[in-house]
């Protein structure tokens, strides 16, 4: 079985994310945490297709925006300013605040859409 291995340094994830308040490794995606720890965050991991959360490095909520870092591409439907709707009991309902992709070759990241 092949595994990707993603390296980043903390100053490459500053570029994407709000740094300084935990994170976690879950269904394999680093999550960064923000101020308050909405556990919400991993009902949108779960809801990602196992193909497509391969390739997802990093997730983050913030007041109800996400942030993704995916592997070299993400999935179509990744892309910035898409609605998420998460099926929970609550109706919750997120936004994208941007999906960045890190190159595999060099570790460069960008934001596309």
């Amino acid at each position: 079985m092949d595994r990707k291995v993603t390296l980043l340094q903390e100053e490459q994830l500053s570029e994407v994310f709000k740094w300084g308040y935990g994170f976690s490794i879950y269904r394999g995606v680093l999550v960064v945490w923000d101020e308050d720890w909405d556990k919400r965050i991993l009902r949108v991991v779960d809801n990602i297709p196992p193909y497509e959360r391969d390739e997802l490095v990093a997730i983050q909520e913030s007041k109800a925006w996400i942030s993704f870092l995916w592997q070299d591409s993400p999935p179509r439907d990744y892309y910035n300013h898409g609605v998420w709707e998460i099926k929970t009991p609550c109706g919750d309902i997120f936004q994208s605040i941007g999906s960045y992709t890190v190159s595999s070759l060099d570790g460069y990241i960008e934001q596309v859409g």
